[in-house]
């Protein structure tokens, strides 16, 4: 009795798992191109330790360059000339 159970339970996969297995072989993987390879070594290159606490540090010393220096200098001369009206403006 076990027997033709387990024969009746295989009649009703059998298609499924033919399927399954036809599916598998004929599913054709892309291969590995040009881009992905040189995606995959500039994260190995770029997930280095060393290299991104230095450039970290550089990208905060060029910002801080930047706020302070070039952008910092035009806003403080607007800065100053806007309190100074304010303070001309209240004080008269």
């Amino acid at each position: 009795m076990e027997l033709s159970l387990r024969a009746k339970a295989s009649e009703k996969l059998l298609p499924y798992i033919t399927k399954t297995f036809v599916l598998a072989a004929a599913l054709i993987k892309p291969k590995e191109i040009k881009q992905l390879r040189r995606s995959i070594k500039f994260d190995k290159a770029l997930a280095d330790r060393c290299l991104v606490i230095s450039l970290f540090i550089c990208n905060m010393a060029f910002t801080f360059w930047l706020t302070s220096d070039v952008i910092g200098s035009s806003l403080s001369h607007l800065l100053a000339a806007g309190l100074g009206k304010l303070s001309t403006s209240s004080a008269g």
